[in-house]
Protein backbone atom coordinates (compact mmCIF):
# COMPACT_ATOMS: atom_id res chain seq x y z
CA UNK A 1 0.00 0.00 0.00
CA UNK A 2 3.17 2.33 0.53
CA UNK A 3 4.40 1.63 -3.20
CA UNK A 4 0.95 2.71 -4.34
CA UNK A 5 0.51 5.60 -2.38
CA UNK A 6 4.43 6.39 -3.50
CA UNK A 7 2.25 5.79 -7.40
CA UNK A 8 -0.61 8.11 -7.06
CA UNK A 9 1.53 10.50 -4.98
CA UNK A 10 4.28 10.96 -7.86
CA UNK A 11 2.30 11.13 -10.50
CA UNK A 12 -0.37 13.39 -9.30
CA UNK A 13 2.43 15.58 -8.06
CA UNK A 14 3.92 15.70 -11.85
CA UNK A 15 1.55 18.41 -12.97
CA UNK A 16 2.10 20.59 -10.03
CA UNK A 17 5.84 20.82 -10.39
CA UNK A 18 5.63 21.68 -13.96
CA UNK A 19 3.19 24.40 -12.97
CA UNK A 20 5.15 25.53 -10.50
CA UNK A 21 4.35 28.34 -8.42
CA UNK A 22 0.92 28.65 -10.40
CA UNK A 23 -1.78 26.58 -9.03
CA UNK A 24 -4.09 23.81 -10.77
CA UNK A 25 -7.49 24.02 -10.96
CA UNK A 26 -10.00 26.48 -11.66
CA UNK A 27 -10.93 26.94 -8.15
CA UNK A 28 -7.62 26.71 -6.43
CA UNK A 29 -7.42 30.38 -6.09
CA UNK A 30 -10.26 30.58 -4.28
CA UNK A 31 -9.95 27.95 -2.41
CA UNK A 32 -6.66 29.34 -1.10
CA UNK A 33 -8.20 32.76 -0.37
CA UNK A 34 -10.86 31.69 1.73
CA UNK A 35 -8.48 29.53 4.01
CA UNK A 36 -6.29 32.85 4.52
CA UNK A 37 -9.80 34.63 5.15
CA UNK A 38 -11.14 31.92 7.54
CA UNK A 39 -7.72 32.11 9.38
CA UNK A 40 -7.82 36.25 9.83
CA UNK A 41 -11.27 35.57 11.55
CA UNK A 42 -10.85 32.26 12.86
CA UNK A 43 -14.64 31.81 13.94
CA UNK A 44 -16.35 28.70 12.72
CA UNK A 45 -19.74 30.39 13.28
CA UNK A 46 -19.27 33.32 11.63
CA UNK A 47 -20.52 34.24 8.23
CA UNK A 48 -18.52 32.91 5.34
CA UNK A 49 -19.01 33.36 1.13
CA UNK A 50 -18.41 29.90 -0.13
CA UNK A 51 -19.13 28.98 -3.49
CA UNK A 52 -21.47 32.61 -3.74
CA UNK A 53 -23.53 31.62 -1.12
CA UNK A 54 -22.82 33.14 2.64
CA UNK A 55 -22.98 30.29 4.94
CA UNK A 56 -22.84 29.66 8.86
CA UNK A 57 -20.45 26.66 8.82
CA UNK A 58 -17.19 26.59 6.98
CA UNK A 59 -16.76 23.41 4.62
CA UNK A 60 -15.43 20.79 5.76
CA UNK A 61 -11.70 21.18 4.05
CA UNK A 62 -11.43 24.84 5.57
CA UNK A 63 -11.69 22.52 8.95
CA UNK A 64 -9.56 19.95 7.99
CA UNK A 65 -6.57 23.03 6.54
CA UNK A 66 -7.65 25.23 9.38
CA UNK A 67 -4.13 24.15 11.27
CA UNK A 68 -1.53 23.02 9.11
CA UNK A 69 -2.77 26.82 7.25
CA UNK A 70 -1.03 28.14 10.30
CA UNK A 71 2.31 26.82 9.71
CA UNK A 72 1.96 26.70 6.09
CA UNK A 73 0.95 29.31 3.66
CA UNK A 74 -2.46 28.03 1.92
CA UNK A 75 -0.84 28.35 -1.35
CA UNK A 76 1.80 26.26 -0.99
CA UNK A 77 -0.59 23.75 1.28
CA UNK A 78 -2.79 23.26 -1.75
CA UNK A 79 -0.15 22.40 -4.25
CA UNK A 80 0.68 19.47 -1.49
CA UNK A 81 -3.06 18.39 -0.90
CA UNK A 82 -4.20 17.22 -4.18
CA UNK A 83 -1.56 14.53 -4.22
CA UNK A 84 -1.41 13.62 -1.03
CA UNK A 85 -4.70 12.62 -1.09
CA UNK A 86 -4.78 11.21 -4.57
CA UNK A 87 -1.81 9.17 -3.11
CA UNK A 88 -4.08 8.38 0.08
CA UNK A 89 -7.57 7.03 -2.75
CA UNK A 90 -3.97 4.76 -4.48
CA UNK A 91 -3.49 2.99 -1.55
CA UNK A 92 -7.20 2.77 -0.18
CA UNK A 93 -7.84 1.07 -3.62
CA UNK A 94 -5.00 -1.23 -2.76
CA UNK A 95 -6.20 -1.87 0.58
CA UNK A 96 -9.61 -2.81 -0.67
CA UNK A 97 -8.02 -5.46 -3.48
CA UNK A 98 -6.22 -6.93 -0.66
CA UNK A 99 -8.68 -7.29 1.95
CA UNK A 100 -11.28 -8.30 -0.81
CA UNK A 101 -8.96 -10.51 -3.03
CA UNK A 102 -6.95 -12.31 -0.70
CA UNK A 103 -3.11 -11.46 0.20
CA UNK A 104 -2.07 -11.56 -3.10
CA UNK A 105 1.16 -9.60 -4.34
CA UNK A 106 0.64 -7.77 -7.16
CA UNK A 107 -3.14 -7.83 -6.84
CA UNK A 108 -2.85 -4.35 -4.85
CA UNK A 109 -0.44 -2.83 -6.69
CA UNK A 110 -2.19 -3.26 -9.82
CA UNK A 111 -5.67 -1.67 -8.21
CA UNK A 112 -3.79 1.16 -7.48
CA UNK A 113 -1.81 1.77 -10.78
CA UNK A 114 -5.08 1.33 -12.19
CA UNK A 115 -7.25 3.60 -10.02
CA UNK A 116 -4.27 6.27 -10.46
CA UNK A 117 -3.68 5.85 -14.12
CA UNK A 118 -7.78 6.24 -15.01
CA UNK A 119 -7.80 9.60 -17.04
CA UNK A 120 -10.83 10.35 -15.78
CA UNK A 121 -9.77 9.77 -12.17
CA UNK A 122 -6.81 11.84 -13.10
CA UNK A 123 -8.13 14.58 -14.93
CA UNK A 124 -10.61 15.09 -12.15
CA UNK A 125 -8.26 15.37 -9.38
CA UNK A 126 -6.44 18.86 -10.37
CA UNK A 127 -10.07 19.87 -9.41
CA UNK A 128 -10.65 17.60 -6.64
CA UNK A 129 -9.85 20.81 -3.41
CA UNK A 130 -13.78 20.87 -3.86
CA UNK A 131 -14.92 17.50 -4.84
CA UNK A 132 -12.45 15.57 -2.27
CA UNK A 133 -14.36 16.66 0.71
Amino acid sequence: MLVAFGTGFTIRVIPETRTWPYPIGWDTIGYIAYLRDFLTKFNPFTEYLWLGVYRHVPPLMAIILAIPSMFIDPWYLLKLWGPIIYGFIAALAAYIANKMLGDKPNIPLATGLIATLHVVTLGSSQQWHRHIL
